[in-house]
């Protein structure tokens, strides 16, 4: 616990110290309000826009709960450049406990804004349980990006390149609620396919079960993947 004390006030200050990093802690806040008070004042004027909700609340969602994932992976990056995440194999902790921590971190992070967006925002509510679930789901998105963006970018120009074409992938799935001649099928290899089937199962009333735990496997296979992939590349060399 000790260990886990002195990594997170590490980390505290470190984002306190990043204007970047301070800006997209703010982010999913700013989407929360703007989901919470703009989209109601625009259905007033635009009602056909009730029929968009769950989609406006499934893209709100993951932008909202990535942006731990952004701050986690920065973070590796930070010290990646400086040349620190090689010398703990000589401190009195494994690297896998290290790495485990920074993804608990973003995904705990990222799990509560979840749950936060999809409580507070008005729209497109599916109910408390329902939200956890999805929450979950959402929660498991941060480590994976982290993990993309601090595996293959060697830097913060190329950490944010590979952040915002991880995000485009992300949130492509979409696509198929908004054009009808685009089989959701094809999506199946995304992860977040599955989340916001889940999150359309859940507003309509189907079962969630199908698409929870196959969506929890596809992330959690995804994420065990680059957890090797970064050991080996950051701390194996």
């Amino acid at each position: 616990m000790r260990k886990l004390a002195t990594f997170s006030l590490q980390d505290v200050r470190q984002i306190a110290r990043d204007k970047t990093l301070k800006f997209y802690v703010v982010v999913p806040f700013l989407l929360v309000a703007l989901v919470r008070y703009l989209i109601p004042y625009l259905t007033e004027i635009y009602p056909q826009l009730i029929s968009s909700y769950p989609m406006i609340m499934m893209f709100t969602a993951i932008q909202a709960s990535i942006m731990f994932g952004f701050i986690t992976s920065f973070l590796l990056l930070d010290e990646k450049d400086e040349g620190l995440l090689p010398i703990l194999r000589v401190l009195p902790i494994t690297s896998g406990y290290f790495i485990i921590y920074r993804l608990l971190l973003g995904g705990l992070a990222s799990f509560t804004m979840a749950l936060i967006t999809i409580h507070t925002s008005g729209i497109a509510y599916p109910g408390f349980y329902k939200s956890v679930l999805l929450s979950i789901q959402y929660g498991l998105a941060a480590p994976l990006i982290t993990l993309v963006v601090a595996t293959f970018a060697k830097n913060k120009v190329e950490g944010m390149a590979c952040f915002k074409g991880v995000d485009l992938l992300f949130i492509l799935p979409l696509l198929s609620f908004l054009i009808a001649s685009i089989p959701k099928q094809v999506f199946l290899p995304l992860p977040t396919y599955w989340t916001f089937r889940l999150y359309e199962a859940s507003i309509i009333g189907e079962a969630l079960g199908l698409y929870f735990w196959i969506g929890t496997l596809v992330y959690l296979v995804l994420i065990t993947f680059l957890f090797g992939q970064f050991r080996k590349r950051v701390f194996d060399r």
